[in-house]
Parts: C-alpha cells; structure tokens; sequence
C-alpha cells in the first residue's frame, strides 16, 4: 500500500473526523472513507468505528482490538 495512505488514516486518527481531515489534507470524505476503507481490507480488521450522526466522526477504538487479536 502507499504510503500517503497510511498518513491519511493517522491524520483521521489525530483529528477523530473524516471530514475534516479531508478539508485539511485536500481531499473529499469520499475519497479519505475509500483510503480507509482500502487500508481496512488490506490489514484484514476494522480501523476506525465512523459515527453517521456526528458530521463524520470518528475514533480507532476497532483498530486497537484487531491488533490485539493479531
């Protein structure tokens, strides 16, 4: 995977929004929830709990149980 991919996912770590990570990184949310997305598939566990009702929010509590399961 590229590695711009992973700072995406740790710039939405960070932040903890997928939207506003997207307005600072230059990209749409669609785009970042497809980073996100891919890197999820690639590692084989969810990344990031998305929270619908939040203006696109998100926290990586998923993402420290699939390490631990690993």
């Amino acid at each position: 995977m590229n590695i711009d991919n992973y700072r995406v996912f740790i710039r939405v770590a960070k932040i903890g929004n997928l939207t506003a990570a997207a307005e600072q990184l230059g990209y749409t949310q669609s785009g970042i929830s497809h980073i996100v997305s891919a890197l999820e598939q690639e590692f084989g566990f969810q990344l990031l709990r998305r929270f619908a009702d939040a203006g696109g929010g998100a926290d990586t509590a998923n993402a420290a149980r699939g390490c631990e399961q690993r």
